[in-house]
């Protein structure tokens, strides 16, 4: 039998080695998981229904309840402008979660953790004022998911519905419990009515 040339001999060896090296390569970089936190979302000065309140976690029996209560208005310079309500130009409003908390007899296996903020449904209601007459309306499928965002708070995003009809959910949640957020409704059945002190107030200006 003929002998290979030398040549061939030395692509052989060079194409094996160099594959063996590819392969033995640590130097190449490898994919991770995206890990990039999204930046706050940006508050809306005016022009949209806004609710501003405070996250508060409550313990009854062996329930976890946070509720999440304060002022609503048509926009949120009117509930930082009177915070406390003395014009009563917003109203008030109320979110519940509540979540099964562990109790002496039970092992931490039986009951699943639950991390703060609570995303998940919640039910809840608002007031309206109309002409000094205050009706509750009662939310409906509404849901929160708390993001954690670049800064080291919260943006919240969600979904519901009510009496005027479907909404996103869009917000912040500060580290101290203050909560911001918007609806944005998507099928609108009847605008909310303002209070009678705003109508007023709107009427003087014309």
């Amino acid at each position: 039998m003929s002998e290979l040339p030398s040549d061939a001999k030395e692509g052989e060896a060079i194409g094996g080695g160099g594959a063996a090296a590819e392969g033995n390569n640590t130097d190449a970089p490898s994919i991770q998981p995206q890990t990039t936190k999204p930046p706050p979302t940006k508050l809306i000065p005016s022009g949209v229904v806004c609710l501003r309140g405070n996250l508060v976690q409550e313990t009854r029996d062996d329930t976890s309840v946070y509720r999440i209560t304060g002022l609503w208005s048509m926009g949120l310079d009117q509930i930082l402008a009177d915070p406390e309500n003395k014009l009563a130009l917003c109203s008030d409003f109320e979110y519940e979660h509540k979540t099964e908390s562990s109790s002496s007899g039970e092992t931490s296996a039986s009951v699943p953790a639950v991390t703060f903020p609570p995303s998940g449904t919640y039910i809840g209601s608002f007031t309206v004022n109309n002409a000094g007459v205050k009706t509750k309306v009662e939310e409906q499928d509404v849901v929160l998911n708390f993001v954690e965002n670049n800064e080291g708070f919260y943006n919240v995003e969600g979904k519901g519905s009510n009496m005027y009809g479907k909404y996103t959910i869009s917000g912040t949640l500060s580290t101290e419990g203050v909560i911001t957020i918007y609806r944005h409704y998507t099928s609108l059945v009847a605008q909310p009515t303002k209070t009678n002190k705003t109508k007023k107030k709107n009427q003087s200006h014309k």
